[in-house]
């Protein structure tokens, strides 16, 4: 059975947990000042949409390891057309967007005939021609440079981008948004067609579902959210360049949504947020984060696959079980 299905469900403990969680995110800048910590918050918001845009495609049996290919497409077409062009950033924005989506759909019709570890090698070498070609159109993309002085959004006139306050909470904002969408997906019909496929093809195509649609949808989908990742990430730092987008930040994003939980829809807010604190607490030790990564990984793949998300209901059940005896 595919472990990937929605574990949020909408009774009273969960609405509160959402809640208070909102609650969190709008008063946080009332009490935390620093410019830093606000990067760091927005850092992790845009982080956590492309680890939940990476769940939708997995759902249907399908890890995608080069997800960050889609939000550099992202990136580059909006800081682009924003830079280059003149669009608004806004449109930028929705283009980059439409843009990551037609390069999914077209590689998706594609790829997605191949399953298991050919096509996580699959997307992981799309992603890196891709890089290679960012970094050989020296004219269009600014090469190794990358591309530099991106504008921010601007609301009636107001830089968004001037100060980390307002970012933040325009961040959130979409962050909010896209969690709030995928879910909903992941909740409808077609999530219940994605997680019938990621359990069994051959059952799937017995009760009528279109397999190939429903495949192609939620990789297209996935690759929507992560241009939009790399949209405002673009507009956020004012830079983009192709190494911000490796396979080791690809396989970093695989990391938070294991470590969270691949089969629940906290799992990417989980796991990307306790990664990345202690990401920013080893800052001074950069070097030695791939091998805590790791050793959170490794005992997490093999004894816990249920992720960080599973953790309060197992220590309730140990408590009860103590309790009974």
């Amino acid at each position: 059975m595919n472990p990937v299905r929605a574990k949020v469900n909408p009774n009273r403990s969960s609405k509160i947990r959402v809640s208070l969680l909102l609650v969190i995110l709008l008063v946080l800048p009332l009490f935390v000042r620093s410019p830093y910590l606000l990067h760091v918050a927005i850092i992790t918001a845009l982080y956590i949409i492309l680890a939940a845009a990476l769940r939708l495609p997995l759902i249907t049996g399908r890890f995608n390891i080069g997800i960050v290919a889609f939000a550099a497409v992202g990136a580059y077409t909006s800081a682009l057309l924003a830079l280059k062009l003149g669009v608004n950033v806004w449109l930028a924005l929705l283009a980059g967007c439409a843009v990551s989506g037609m390069v999914a759909f077209g590689l998706g019709l594609i790829i997605l005939r191949v399953s298991g570890l050919y096509f996580g090698m699959l997307t992981m070498c799309l992603l890196e021609m891709l890089r290679h070609y960012l970094l050989w159109h020296r004219e269009l993309t600014g090469g190794v440079m990358g591309i530099l002085n991106i504008p921010s959004p601007t609301l009636w006139g107001f830089d968004l981008g001037a100060d980390k306050v307002p970012f933040y909470y325009l961040t959130m904002i979409v962050t909010v948004l896209s969690i709030w969408f995928l879910y909903r997906i992941e909740r409808s019909r077609a999530g219940m067609a994605f997680q019938a496929i990621g359990q069994s093809d051959l059952l799937s195509e017995h009760l009528g579902i279109p397999i190939a649609r429903y495949r192609l949808l939620a990789f297209v989908v996935s690759g929507i959210f992560a241009g939009l990742m790399g949209g405002m990430t673009a507009h956020y730092l004012h830079y983009t360049s192709p190494e911000d987008w490796t396979i080791m930040q690809s396989l970093t994003i695989q990391i938070f949504m294991v470590v969270g939980g691949r089969g629940s829809a906290w799992g990417p807010i989980v796991g990307t947020t306790v990664l990345m604190i202690i990401s920013e607490t080893l800052r001074g030790s950069k070097e030695y984060l791939p091998l805590v990564y790791g050793v959170i990984l490794i005992p997490v793949i093999l004894y816990y696959p249920r992720g960080l998300v599973g953790l309060p209901h197992s220590i309730s059940q140990w408590f009860a079980r103590r309790r009974q005896r």
